[in-house]
């Protein structure tokens, strides 16, 4: 299993009123009302296989009595055997727990999306559907504040669409999801910003490196995993400084860093760059021009944009 699979499972066990949001915006009234969540064990019975065993399983109840038993699979891949387990699942949780039962699909992949919402047959004029969450049942989150209301499920959308083709915006998706994660206690912070970063395709996940280099970012960690080594030019112009003078060098430093980093963010997103825009770009010592420029580079159509007056 990989390290996303397992962040999602225990993202969704763990926050279930982040799931349940979720399949409201799927399916209004899904969940019924209940007063208590409960994790309860997700291999289903002694009287199956040892490797029968959901992702998790959830029992809703009200006053006591269970109402709903949601089994949730965490799929990012196509495999056809899960159409032969899933309707095992569902049958066994409605045996032990003697309340309906839901068999809830998330993926942040399309196409998996699209293969587990065909309804599984199971005899002549008998089949279930799994509830599907995907990528277009996510919605994308761009308000900080909102994302620092309901950080995981802010987190959960960058992962969706950390894919999109539009790669701006999964960008910022990413970015406003990780500054959400900055005022959470202990190392989950850190460790949705390396989940994050890591579902990111290489031309995203380069510029959410340049635009978080722009962020005052208050933990440790998160420093520690943007300064490193991802910034040769200022390490250089740190070193001259010495020669030259600490802080000539520290400006020169962060100026030639901020100015390969706008090269980085356009080389990643396939724009082309002149030798006289490329000698511009990295001539320039304006610290806040080289900003305007590298959050230009994520959204600008070609480099001749960047240049323009915010």
């Amino acid at each position: 299993m990989s390290v996303l699979h397992e962040a999602l499972i225990e993202v969704l066990r763990d926050h279930p009123h982040v799931l349940v949001g979720l399949l409201g915006g799927v399916q209004a009234g899904v969940v019924p009302a209940h007063d208590h969540v409960e994790n309860v064990r997700a291999d289903l019975g002694s009287a199956l296989p040892r490797e029968l065993r959901a992702d998790s399983s959830l029992r809703f109840e009200r006053n006591g009595a269970a109402v709903l038993t949601l089994v949730l699979e965490v799929q990012l891949a196509i495999d056809p055997d899960k159409l032969f387990v899933w309707p095992a699942y569902l049958t066994s949780v409605r045996l032990r727990d003697r309340c309906p039962a839901l068999l809830v699909v998330i993926t942040v992949d399309r196409i998996v999306a699209t293969w587990a919402r065909k309804p599984i047959e199971l005899g002549p004029g008998v089949s279930i559907q799994p509830l599907v969450i995907g990528p277009d049942e996510i919605a994308p989150i761009l308000d900080l504040d909102e994302a620092r209301r309901e950080p995981e499920r802010a987190v959960i959308s960058a992962l969706a669409h950390a894919r999109d083709a539009d790669e701006a915006r999964s960008v910022q998706v990413a970015a406003t999801a990780i500054q959400a994660a900055l005022g959470l206690p202990g190392d989950r912070g850190v460790g949705y910003y390396d989940l994050i970063l890591a579902s990111l395709g290489e031309g995203p996940r380069r510029a959410l490196e340049m635009l978080i280099g722009n962020y005052q970012l208050q933990d440790e960690g998160l420093r520690k995993a943007w300064a490193g080594g991802k910034n040769e030019g200022k390490a250089e112009g740190e070193a001259k400084g010495k020669a030259e003078g600490e802080a000539k060098g520290k400006a020169e430093g962060e100026a030639k860093g901020k100015a390969e980093g706008v090269l980085a963010v356009l080389g990643a997103r396939g724009l082309s760059v002149s030798s006289a825009e490329r000698a511009r770009i990295l001539g320039s010592a304006d610290i806040v021009e080289l900003d305007r420029w590298l959050r230009a580079a994520v959204t600008a159509a070609n480099t001749e944009d960047i240049f323009e007056p915010a």
